[in-house]
């Protein structure tokens, strides 16, 4: 019941008729889910750019004897294109439309490649960190922003995290 994806982009002939077929498995197993059998979920195509970020997993840790907050970003990124893509990766911490922090990471992303890595990771320091509660819930939003050698946006990703109290 997770999303996930594939790249098609080697199967797909360009300027010509293509002919997609999803298949499923239907083999009952054991376990704590009941068989239905067939496709229970939206299934759809995506077309993508070539070179893309897939996703940020994000560590948020916070120091609750110091007062500040770790913040740490694993960034994959792929390129489906027959050449080394050259990207500049911004990154933006956000709290309620303010800016915490910025950077940014240049990284050349190989040719045929689905998992690049790219790690990056800060401390927020005490002035900063405002800690999650139920009756003050207080989130960050954190958004990588993938361009090109031009400073072109190819890809944005965001997602939000919060620090626990």
């Amino acid at each position: 019941f997770l999303p996930f994806h594939f790249d098609i982009s080697r199967y797909i002939k360009a300027g010509q008729k293509n002919r997609i077929t999803v298949l499923t498995n239907n083999v009952f197993k054991r376990g704590a889910t009941w068989n239905w059998g067939g496709i229970r979920r939206p299934v759809w195509l995506e077309v993508t750019q070539l070179v893309r970020l897939e996703y940020q997993h994000i560590d948020a840790i916070p120091d609750l004897m110091k007062g500040t907050a770790d913040i740490g970003l694993k960034i994959v990124s792929s390129n489906s294109s027959k050449t080394t893509k050259n990207v500049t990766l911004h990154i933006t911490i956000k709290r309620e439309n303010t800016i915490v922090v910025e950077d940014q990471i240049i990284t050349n992303i190989p040719p045929n490649t689905n998992q690049h890595e790219v790690t990056w990771a800060y401390t927020l320091p005490k002035s900063k960190v405002n800690l999650w509660h139920y009756d003050f819930p207080c989130l960050y939003v954190a958004t990588v922003k993938m361009s090109d050698s031009e400073n072109k946006e190819i890809h944005r990703i965001s997602d939000v995290l919060g620090y626990e109290n």
